[in-house]
């Protein structure tokens, strides 16, 4: 490969032979082969760096990431990876391979462990680069953009931040802030000037693209600095926008901002209902009452939210899966987005597991699979129907809640038959039926995806190309 040139490789296809991938890898003839990776994604780099390792691919391969980040053991000791970047990886990866360019030895290059014989070099991480705006832009040249998820869904994102300050049990921030403590600040931000030229510069070169998502975890974190993004926002991008952010940070001020800037929808994580799983489990300080007023504060301003929830937590019990569910038809978002909690490697929800002898491996393939955990507070088929009665009951209980005191009547009904531990077969069965009657299209769309996946997505995607 010409030395300056770079490829993408997107595997996203389930279904990529081996054959198929080799001759991928072959075609671009690199003098490196680079994998990044969650998680529940990392089967597949152990598998398809095997693959290379079994043909005649004799060049480094290496792989970064969150998964090697916070689980660094696991991944070192993949037969098929020869080295790994712990961390953020930009200058790791630029002085790595100016090193290979020049001949030179590269085994001392900081944030990287290395494989030399039967040796494996772990070096130390790097100070945290504190000026975001020193790094260039995002190629998104490389991405095959128009048939990717953010181009069927018109689609333009970027990232603003790096960093959380939160340290939530299930997250891996609280990892990053234990591997780099006392390498620099740790929460850092782009100038709202330089976001601004990069989403400039991707606005004129996909025109088709229709909204902005700022993929930041916690978008709201400096008043200030929102207040200064929106104005810029406002005047050169104009397009509508999206977000993460957190409940302690919605006031009136940044909504006002958000709004006049053309912001339409942001995500809230919730997670649970019962506050002291909350806090104590998942180590995020908000109240309900604080939820209620943050969702409350977003409809005045008519900005649609998403709530993020999960089912299945540790110590969690059927009847506090119905108090997430409560609480959300309280609120009302414009969609919910329920997951089954997985505890990942090292995380400390991961922890609580093991010292509760609640899992017995690190084996987490997806967090909308079955559970990993087993407690005696939920069973895995409790937490499954609360997965899958989620939105179906958040929408009928909304209704109910408008329509006292018939409603307050009819509620006490439902949670009997949801509590009720030998209906729960019959509630599987009838699933398909409550899910049409309470959510015709999202049940609509999901048949149609099982039974005609190609002719569905395709659909789909026309669908977003013309709204």
């Amino acid at each position: 490969m010409n030395q300056d040139k770079t490829a993408l490789l997107h595997l996203n296809d389930e279904n990529i032979t081996k054959e198929s991938f080799i001759d991928s890898v072959q075609l671009q003839e690199p003098d490196m082969v680079a994998y990044t990776a969650f998680t529940h994604q990392f089967e597949f780099v152990k598998q398809s760096s095997s693959w290379l390792k079994e043909s005649s691919y004799t060049k480094p391969i290496i792989c970064g990431g969150v998964h090697t980040t916070v689980d660094p053991e696991d991944a070192i000791n993949v037969p098929g990876i020869d080295m790994i970047c712990i961390g953020e990886g930009e200058e790791a990866l630029l002085e790595l391979c100016e090193r290979i360019r020049k001949g030179q030895d590269y085994h001392d290059v900081n944030n990287l462990w290395i494989k030399k014989g039967n040796e494996i070099i772990k070096n130390p991480v790097r100070p945290l680069l504190q000026e975001l705006d020193k790094l260039p832009f995002l190629d998104k040249d490389i991405y095959d953009i128009r048939n990717i998820a953010d181009g069927t869904m018109g689609l333009l994102s970027t990232i603003a931040t790096r960093g959380c300050p939160f340290q939530c049990s299930y997250c891996c921030n609280h990892q990053y802030q234990r591997i780099y403590k006392g390498k620099g600040t740790y929460v850092r931000f782009r100038s709202p000037e330089n976001v601004i030229e990069e989403l400039e510069i991707n606005k004129k070169k996909y025109p088709y693209l229709r909204y902005v998502e700022l993929l930041d975890d916690t978008f709201l974190i400096k008043e200030e600095w929102v207040k200064e993004f929106c104005e810029k926002y406002k005047k050169r991008i104009a397009m509508p926008f999206r977000a993460n952010a957190h409940v302690n940070f919605i006031n009136e001020n940044v909504l006002t901002f958000l709004k006049n800037a053309g912001c339409e929808r942001l995500a809230l994580g919730i997670e649970s209902g019962n506050e002291k799983l909350r806090q104590d489990v998942l180590n995020r300080h908000m109240t309900n009452d604080r939820i209620l007023e943050a969702f409350r504060l977003c409809k005045k301003y008519e900005i649609e939210v998403i709530s993020y929830n999960m089912v299945g937590i540790p110590f969690e019990t059927l009847e506090n899966t119905l108090e997430t569910i409560k609480l959300n038809a309280q609120i009302n978002p414009k969609s919910v987005h329920v997951s089954i909690c997985q505890p990942y490697p090292y995380t400390r929800l991961f922890d609580i597991c093991k010292e509760n002898n609640f899992i017995q491996d690190k084996a987490v393939s997806t967090f909308f699979g079955n559970s990993v955990i087993n407690q005696p507070s939920i069973s895995k088929e409790e937490t499954l129907l609360a997965y899958k009665y989620f939105a179906p009951y958040v929408k009928i209980y909304s209704i109910l809640m408008s329509l006292p005191p018939v409603g307050g009547v009819l509620m006490k009904f439902l949670d009997y038959i949801y509590c009720k531990k030998n209906l729960h077969g019959f509630l599987m069965k009838i699933y398909p039926v409550s899910l049409f009657i309470s959510c015709p299209i999202l049940s609509t769309y999901r048949i149609m995806l099982s039974h005609f996946p190609h002719f569905t997505r395709n659909l789909k995607r026309k669908f977003w190309k013309r709204y």
